[in-house]
């Protein structure tokens, strides 16, 4: 039987033409929905790899103390204002404090709480850390020890955060102060910029405690154009100041 050649070539280009097609614009788009619940957001961070993206919905609440041992970024659904967090607008909440472990790690547009007076807030141990246009709120009523710990593994960024009701009371039961910042025992690099900034003692504090060798005694600090400042009505009240 003849050959159609015509035919064959008409074929073999159809072939070819199948199996290189690009399929990639005829895929339906990956839809990432926003995380909102905390069981999600526990399964979603134990399978992410190294340097994943999470997004929490404005909605998310996180009632536990959560520490975060992988490098991560996680970030609010929509977009935020480039400069200083709001003093209102709403955000996901971690309200049992937030722990930092992992180098690599950025956290940006969450609230950060913790109901008990004598907790620090949120606490750094890992390096190359990024805290930007946070919320770190102690209770409005009993306050709390400390905002932020900043006693990280290096190059830690604190930018554009609102910390604040950070106060206790006075005389102190313990003789602890209160800082919305505070760092004793850390490795080189901590920029502190564009924050709003309420404490009742000292609002930022390096020292304070012996670091753990001279290496870790703190250095390389920017502190670049932040409001530090104090309730007026502090001056009034059995707090201190």
């Amino acid at each position: 039987m003849p050959v159609d050649l015509p035919r064959a070539r008409d074929l073999a280009r159809q072939l070819v033409d199948a199996l290189t097609e690009d399929t990639t614009a005829i895929k339906p788009p990956i839809e990432t929905t926003p995380i909102s619940s905390a069981d999600a957001f526990d399964r979603a961070r134990s399978v992410a790899p190294a340097g994943a993206i999470l997004t929490l919905d404005r909605t998310f609440r996180y009632a536990a103390p959560i520490t975060l041992d992988k490098a991560l970024t996680i970030q609010p659904a929509g977009a935020l204002a480039l400069e200083r967090i709001a003093e209102n607008v709403p955000l996901p909440m971690f309200l049992g404090g937030l722990t930092i472990i992992a180098n690599g790690v950025t956290v940006i547009g969450v609230e950060v709480r913790q109901s008990k007076p004598a907790a620090d807030l949120i606490v750094i141990a890992g390096g190359h850390v990024t805290l930007d246009r946070l919320r770190v709120l102690g209770d409005p009523m009993t306050g709390a020890r400390r905002g932020i710990a900043a006693n990280g593994n290096g190059n830690v960024t604190i930018i554009g955060c609102r910390v604040d009701d950070i106060f206790g009371p006075y005389p102190s039961p313990d003789n602890h102060d209160q800082q919305a910042i505070c760092a004793w025992d850390m490795a080189p690099g901590l920029r502190i910029e564009n924050n709003f900034l309420r404490a009742g003692t000292e609002t930022i504090m390096l020292g304070g405690a012996d670091s753990s060798n001279l290496e870790r005694m703190p250095s390389d600090v920017q502190i670049l154009g932040n409001t530090i400042t104090k309730r007026a009505e502090w001056q009034t009240q059995p707090i201190s100041v």
